[in-house]
């Protein structure tokens, strides 16, 4: 990894979304989301903000070209696999993202969003997909949701679900967390619940990852009464303190045309350092653009100092036993095609197969419990 990285401003922008979904407008309002991020791309440019410090990294949240394409009110209809893979997943690269690599050039800074993905070369899946593109236009990265299909309200591709196959398709090889090398440190992503697995940053953290960008399109501390208040955000603040990283969370805004509750999904976007400290976070679920300051070299001199990084003290022989016990079975999508919609009963068997290895394989008062 290269040194002296000047620091340098994150912009996570929560923005409103038209939500392709409703009324099938799909071309039409992705057209206009896409409009809508470049100007906030400007924005983030603007004269105000630049004599702050160099702009370096604009985020945005899961699905905001798009809308959420599952129902969430009495009305709307829900998507299935093949009604996404037509409407609202977009090629990696693309035209789409060709717009924003004109954006990056412009501006001389990297751009980050996660998005549904359609990729030839699995026709049959849709992937939930985030996506980094560098200053000249390059998209330098690609990670695919591992959390899609254990999830009551996703059925995207994971690339456990063909784990035996499985190769980024950037690096050729089997990456499900790649990482890469940049003018603004080693950066990685997560995607929505990935927040809900700890192994994910961890594992970014043991790669050197020194910022980690988070796309969600979920709910958050924003809204009362679903989630234990603050649980969002002592998580993020959690897993950015263990791993001795920078932790973008990057939200989306309401949902304009829907019929959803404004909201009722969106908000807490927030931007944490590596001693888990909330450097800034959005007050509610509305349109906004936060900021922060980044020093990645503090994060670097951090992580070497004595008995000061967490990742140090990880006794990892100890907890491979436990790992090695299968859950959640993989494969699954390799063996028997996409979860075409929502709980179908293949969907509740495997369910269950899960929390029965999951009773099996944690059973401690079992001699062979760990055998």
């Amino acid at each position: 990894m290269g040194t002296g990285i000047e620091p340098y401003q994150v912009f996570a922008c929560q923005h409103e979304i038209l939500p392709a979904r409703v009324g099938g407008r799909f071309k039409e309002n992705i057209k206009k989301n896409l409009e809508h991020y470049c100007d906030l791309i400007d924005y983030c440019h603007g004269t105000f903000f630049s004599v702050l410090g160099p702009v370096r990294l604009i985020t945005f949240g899961e699905f905001s070209l798009t809308g959420i394409y599952w129902a969430c009110n009495r009305g709307e209809k829900t998507l299935n696999n093949a009604e996404v893979i037509q409407h609202l997943a977009i090629r990696i690269p693309g035209e789409e993202t060709e717009v924003l690599a004109a954006k990056a050039k412009e501006h001389h800074c990297y751009i980050a969003a996660a998005n549904l993905e359609y990729d030839p070369a699995w026709p049959d899946f849709h992937f939930n997909c985030g996506f980094l593109i560098n200053p000249k236009g390059k998209i330098i990265l690609k990670y695919r949701k591992v959390t899609t299909s254990n999830q009551p309200v996703e059925f995207g591709c994971s690339p456990h679900d063909i784990l035996d196959v499985y190769k980024n398709p950037l690096t050729g090889v089997f990456d499900p967390f790649p990482v890469v090398d940049t003018e603004i440190g080693r950066l990685g992503m997560m995607i929505c619940g990935d927040l809900r697995a700890p192994e994910i940053p961890r594992i970014y953290s043991l790669k050197g990852v020194d910022l980690l960008i988070r796309s969600t399109s979920g709910y958050s501390d924003a809204m009362s009464g679903f989630f234990p208040e603050g649980l969002v955000e002592d998580t993020l603040r959690v897993r950015a303190y263990d791993n001795a990283l920078y932790f973008v969370n990057c939200n989306r805004g309401p949902e304009v045309e829907s019929i959803v509750p404004r909201g009722r999904c969106g908000g807490g976007t927030m931007i944490v350092d590596y001693l888990g400290n909330v450097l800034v976070r959005t007050k509610d679920a509305n349109e906004v653009a936060v900021r922060a300051g980044v020093d990645i070299e503090a994060c670097r001199r951090f992580r070497q100092t004595y008995f000061a990084n967490p990742v140090t003290m990880v006794r990892s022989e100890l907890f491979a036993p436990y790992y090695a016990k299968p859950i959640y079975p993989a494969n699954t999508f390799s063996t028997g095609g996409p979860i075409e919609d929502l709980l179908d009963e293949r969907h509740l068997q495997i369910y269950a197969q899960a929390v029965a290895n999951m009773q099996k394989g944690y059973d401690f008062y079992s001699e062979e419990s760990v055998a």
